[in-house]
């Protein structure tokens, strides 16, 4: 995020700082956040546009935030950081009003890309994602702190996650993971029972 007033000399050294330290983190998702940004300079607006263009050229998806305030928007505007309203049609680019709209925008299009079923899966029916989007907004957000979760505001995120899980159906005495291998997804057990079973080796968790 940015704040205060942004000088031509303190936007420049922020922009190749974050060009350099995203392009080494092969970051896929950046928020700009101009919620604490009191004004600016046509330079400084310049030299964000300059971050904007490499972001996008290197295939990062953008999430403006708060860059609709009068004194932000007219100058980011002008001198071409804001994205077109053909990229906001497609869906390439983002413009929200806060910080939480703009996270939850990437974590949509995230979903949206996120892989097919795979082999020996299929998707949930719809009157099972409804009921897993309420399980799953009990498990991320526990009642004592519900009230102060922004996931808690937005039950359409959770329907998106609910969409993008696959159904499995085990055999009684399948084994489904074992301890110490590598995690490579998230599970709910949302039917019948499971067994954790570490008696026969030390090394062997059946479920």
């Amino acid at each position: 995020d940015f704040h205060g007033y942004l000088f031509f000399g303190a936007a420049l050294q922020v922009s190749d700082r974050l060009i350099k330290e995203l392009t080494n983190a092969a970051a896929s998702y950046v928020v700009l956040d101009f919620t604490l940004v009191a004004g600016m300079d046509s330079t400084s607006a310049r030299a964000l546009a300059k971050l904007v263009s490499s972001l996008r050229n290197d295939g990062v998806m953008l999430a403006f935030s708060a860059a609709g305030k009068p004194h932000v928007h007219r100058i980011l505007s002008e001198n071409g950081v804001l994205p077109s309203e053909e990229d906001l049609n497609i869906d390439e680019v983002a413009m929200e009003d806060n910080i939480d709209e703009a996270i939850a925008w990437c974590e949509r299009r995230f979903l949206s890309e996120a892989r097919v079923p795979s082999a020996g899966t299929i998707g949930l029916g719809e009157n099972d994602v409804k009921l897993v989007a309420g399980l799953l907004e009990e498990f991320l957000v526990p009642a004592p702190s519900a009230a102060l979760s922004p996931v808690a505001k937005q039950p359409q995120l959770m329907m998106e996650l609910a969409s993008r899980l696959d159904l499995r159906t085990l055999k009684q005495g399948e084994v489904l993971f074992r301890q110490g291998e590598p995690c490579d997804a998230f599970m709910m057990l949302y039917e019948g029972d499971a067994l954790s079973d570490t008696s026969c080796e030390p090394s062997l968790n059946n479920l």
